[in-house]
């Protein structure tokens, strides 16, 4: 567990569970993350628990678009950036340089 702090900004923004109780904002519970909420990185945006295909596509994940056409979407783009064959791995088994290339923005 992050320090606690750490902790609680990251559960305020859905991206971990409260240890212990729940976060509440705006009158509802906070069950992971939405659009209405966002976080400033100090490092890379990415989610070490999700796997770089699921990295890639969680923009279009919290726009609401289809499992399947998100993920058709991220294999796209990680074929330009030469990660195709990456995309079940996660953040913490690539190098820096391919961290950086799953953060390119690629035109449509």
């Amino acid at each position: 567990m992050k320090t606690t702090g750490t902790a609680t900004l990251a559960a305020a923004a859905g991206l971990e569970k409260a240890g212990q109780g729940g976060i509440r904002l705006n009158g509802g519970q906070v069950e992971g993350p939405a659009a209405e909420r966002c976080v400033v990185f100090q490092r890379y945006p990415l989610f070490p628990w999700r796997t770089v295909l699921a990295n890639v596509a969680f923009g279009l994940e919290m726009q609401g678009v289809p499992k399947a056409s998100r993920d058709k979407a991220a294999m796209r783009y990680l074929t330009l950036v030469g990660l195709a064959d990456q995309a079940g791995a996660h953040p913490t088994e690539l190098s820096g340089g391919m961290q950086m290339a799953m953060l390119r923005r690629t035109p449509d």
